[in-house]
């Protein structure tokens, strides 16, 4: 009896294909956020919404990868992510997120501003400005690697709260001395939310990421992800360039 030998990566592709197959019979579920505004959100019948369920509508379309929003607290995304039970959309990247995620393209850039009440004088244009300050910011989120080394050293007090609103709120009852926040989605508080409406000082830009679509490690998921990234590609979105590595 002959035997013969098929090369390696004719195996490889048999095996891509049979993951493949398998994602195909049912969609891609990706988390968003539930209390990021206008970028993700839960709408009043608990629908995801926002910029970017827009996109990866879009994607979805015009891959033919079938994908499943779900809003969340950001925290429980993260929490999936790492046990891989879907992938993330917003998600912000640094080196050990890069080793343990594969990441699409950018889909979008947010940028973070201080906010401060309108009597304080609070400035920042980096991180390094400041130190002995207590700020509010996002459960789960990941800002710069300069805010974590500063946490770190005891140089900073990052408090983290649910939403941009509970940061807010504890701003005004002058528990923080600034609020870390995407300037779009404070926008949006304040243009849609009537308790909002009281000004809010802005206290200069701090950091500006990219923000990406990330999955599990998986043999299907390298082929899905350069699906999407085609259709990235092709949507060209109305993304800024990244300048940065939640």
């Amino acid at each position: 009896m002959q035997i013969t030998y098929k090369p390696a990566w004719l195996l490889l592709l048999a095996l891509l294909a049979v993951a493949v197959r398998g994602h195909a019979h049912q969609p891609l579920l990706i988390a968003v956020d539930s209390h990021s505004p206008p970028f993700a959100f839960e709408n009043a019948q608990r629908q995801p919404q926002g910029i970017y369920v827009g996109i990866l509508q879009a994607v979805a379309q015009r891959s033919g990868v079938p994908l499943q929003v779900r809003a969340m607290p950001w925290r429980r995304a993260m929490q999936g992510l790492d046990l891989s039970q879907h992938g993330v959309a917003g998600l912000y990247k640094n080196a050990e997120r890069a080793a343990r995620y594969l990441y699409s393209d950018p889909i979008w850039q947010e940028d973070v501003h201080l906010f401060t009440l309108p009597a304080s004088s609070l400035q920042a244009q980096r991180a390094e400005q400041l130190v002995g300050t207590r700020l509010g910011t996002l459960a789960g989120w990941y800002y710069s690697d300069t805010l974590q080394q500063m946490q770190q050293r005891g140089e900073v007090v990052l408090e983290t709260s649910e939403s941009d609103a509970q940061n807010i709120g504890k701003l005004r009852a002058r528990r923080l001395d600034g609020v870390l926040a995407v300037k779009d989605s404070v926008h949006y508080l304040l243009q849609h939310h009537p308790r909002q409406r009281q000004a809010l000082r802005d206290g200069g830009l701090v950091v500006s990421n990219a923000t990406y679509i990330a999955l599990p490690f998986t043999p299907g998921n390298v082929v899905l992800m350069d699906r999407i990234n085609t259709a990235l590609r092709q949507m060209g979105t109305a993304r800024s360039p990244a300048t940065t590595g939640r």
